[in-house]
């Protein structure tokens, strides 16, 4: 199965359709397509379309690389638009997963725990947190008045900390709503 797997795949890449695109800074865009791919090794299977991206630096070194597939037809005049919104996907749904696990909401952690569908409610509760949060921060303006405010306050206070300030509950009390 693997020697047919790499055989297809040497097929693919000999008969692939490509194009070259040096930009202003000397960079190389690579890009490969190939239509009605099957998705598996069955008789029936799905036919996609796929697309190969790699940029090469002006050293020479290849600095990004990724492949895609999709329902839509690839020629040589949409190549670059396809390729261009794949990669806009990937940052989005980067930046959104490194948010969900190291900005508050810990979905790192193994959610297969717990009885019966507790950790999955647990995990779905979680990301329509993040969605509402992220509704706010488009649309809400006191949301993202109150946001901006306390993200201001709470680094001020880290550095006071830092800097050795010990008495700093005159800010403190500031923070939680209490003026002298």
């Amino acid at each position: 199965m693997t020697n047919n797997l790499v055989n297809h795949t040497i097929a693919i890449r000999a008969a692939t359709p490509n194009l070259e695109i040096e930009d202003q800074k000397g960079r190389l865009h690579q890009y490969r397509w190939k239509n009605d791919v099957p998705l598996n090794g069955k008789v029936d299977a799905l036919g996609v379309n796929y697309i190969e991206y790699s940029l090469i630096n002006e050293k020479g070194k290849r600095t990004f690389y990724n492949t895609w597939v999709t329902d839509l037809e690839v020629t040589q005049s949409n190549i670059v638009a396809l390729a261009q919104a794949g990669r806009c996907r990937w940052k989005i749904e980067n930046e959104c997963f490194n948010t969900l696990k190291n900005q508050g909401y810990y979905i790192e952690h193994n959610y297969g725990h717990g009885k019966k569908h507790l950790s999955f409610n647990m995990y779905l509760l979680t990301l329509l947190a993040f969605e509402f949060h992220q509704i706010f921060e488009l649309t809400d303006g006191v949301y993202q008045a109150l946001s901006k405010e306390i993200w201001v306050k709470a680094l001020y206070v880290g550095k006071a900390k830092r800097s050795g300030q010990s008495n700093n509950s005159w800010l403190l009390g500031r923070i939680n709503g209490y003026d002298d």
